[in-house]
């Protein structure tokens, strides 16, 4: 079977600095537990363990506290033949050029290949992105939170069969459904843009407004894809 590799992009509408804090404690707590320096430390979801997923709950709490301060976007194709980070740039990219407004980029850091041409600063050359920055995750908690966002969403489409990992996951998928039944976006609704099922690397698939979305069309959601039934 051949493997997805995904991205998503956790956007704070309000209360930036209220839940950063709160994570920021949490994390704190969690380094303190495992004796731990912050700079060595992270959540992230392939780490959950029956010992800390304690931690990875009270994540989840905050972003449930503060679920309609924050949209979630995510894509996942078919790895690619083509490298990692020609891949990772290209499913940035097709995030953004839709997005509305004016955002900066925080993103994981990945090293450039030598011989890629292409810089992860190329981003700036899009009018919805006015910053591109790359950060090691351990120093940034909202990196972190939305790793644990994509990371459930990726077990849940992969079947994973990890029990703790899977308690989180429903948790993830419980705060989704809580922002449907809100009428906020989220991925388990249908999100601003989709991308279809067969998308590749090569073959990109369409990209399609909700606007645009009809009776019988597949979307993309949480569970994997389901078709529309009414609209």
């Amino acid at each position: 079977k051949q493997k997805l590799f995904g991205i998503g992009s956790l956007t704070i509408k309000k209360h930036l600095f209220e839940i950063n804090q709160k994570l920021h404690q949490i994390f704190v707590e969690a380094v303190t537990f495992y004796g731990k320096s912050e700079d060595k430390f992270e959540l992230k979801f392939k780490y959950i363990t029956p010992r800390n997923l304690i931690f990875y709950k009270r994540v989840l709490e905050v972003l449930k506290t503060y679920a309609n301060d924050w949209d979630f976007e995510f894509i996942f194709e078919k790895r690619g033949r083509d490298n990692f980070w020609k891949q990772y740039l290209s499913l940035i990219q097709k995030l953004f050029k839709v997005k509305k407004g004016q955002h900066i980029i925080l993103a994981d850091y990945l090293n450039k290949p030598n011989k890629e041409p292409q810089a992860f600063e190329e981003f700036l050359k899009m009018e919805s992105v006015v910053g591109a920055h790359q950060l090691e995750s351990q120093g940034s908690l909202l990196l972190q939170a939305s790793d644990i966002l994509l990371g459930a969403i990726s077990f849940v489409k992969n079947n994973g069969g990890d029990e703790f990992k899977k308690e989180a996951a429903l948790a993830v998928k419980e705060i989704f459904e809580e922002k449907n039944r809100a009428g906020v976006d989220s991925i388990y609704a249908a999100p601003k843009l989709i991308i279809t099922e067969n998308s590749t690397l090569s073959s990109p698939g369409e990209w399609i407004k909700v606007s645009g979305l009809k009776i019988g069309d597949r979307i993309a959601t949480y569970d994997g894809y389901e078709k529309i039934v009414s609209i």
